[in-house]
């Protein structure tokens, strides 16, 4: 109707605020899952222990994923991410432990 007012956005699309890791997801089976955030379109290199694990696409709105062919043994581990820049030198990097426990 006419008397109502025109529509406006509260929130709008925050920027993003370049690579993140957001969660690391594991099952009984060995199977293992990373996530986060990066600039959208970027390429995030991923190693565990140094070891490449796969590369994953940021979408548009900036999220990746990736769940490696590799199962990740139990215990305690490295997790490195590598934001690829265009000519393929890294343009930002997060290094974080992480542990895989046995599950129930």
């Amino acid at each position: 109707p006419n008397s109502q007012p025109v529509p406006r956005v509260l929130q709008g699309q925050t920027q993003q605020q370049g690579l993140a890791l957001g969660q690391v997801d594991y099952d009984e089976a060995g199977a293992i899952r990373f996530a986060g955030t990066a600039p959208p379109g970027a390429t995030v290199r991923i190693y565990v222990n140094d070891q490449y694990a796969g590369d994953a696409q940021a979408d548009p709105q900036g999220r990746w994923a990736l769940a490696p062919g590799e199962t990740v043994a139990i215990g305690r581990h490295r997790l490195r991410l590598d934001q690829l820049a265009a000519a393929g030198a890294v343009a930002a990097r997060i290094e974080v432990p992480f542990q895989r426990d046995q599950l129930p």
